[in-house]
């Protein structure tokens, strides 16, 4: 798990395929603490490599998306997969955390 940013915000943080794993998840979340003890803070979640997304790593998600918009935050997706993308749409989530195109 890594996290790039080319200035100060946004923070991108490169989510693992593995993040349904709970000790994934933790670090995750940690990860996602440490940053918001900061703010303000805009990460956006690379989730590139979810190409068989399931509700444990939609869940590992909307547990970050919790973490940093309780701390008045902003959380964004990028580089969506079109199955996580299906997820998304099915359980509305794409209602509540937006995802970035390539094309704005």
């Amino acid at each position: 798990m890594s996290d790039r940013a080319s200035d100060a915000t946004p923070i991108i943080i490169d989510v693992p395929v593995n993040v349904g794993d709970a000790d994934v998840r933790r670090a995750l979340l940690e990860r996602v603490r440490t940053l918001v003890a900061r703010p303000p803070t805009h990460i956006l979640l690379n989730v590139e490599a979810l190409k068989a997304a399931d509700t444990e790593q939609l869940g590992a998600i909307i547990q970050a998306y919790i973490i940093v918009t309780k701390n008045g935050g902003a959380v964004g997706l990028v580089n969506v997969t079109p199955r996580l993308r299906r997820l998304l749409t099915i359980t509305k989530v794409d209602k509540i955390i937006g995802a970035v195109t390539p094309d704005g």
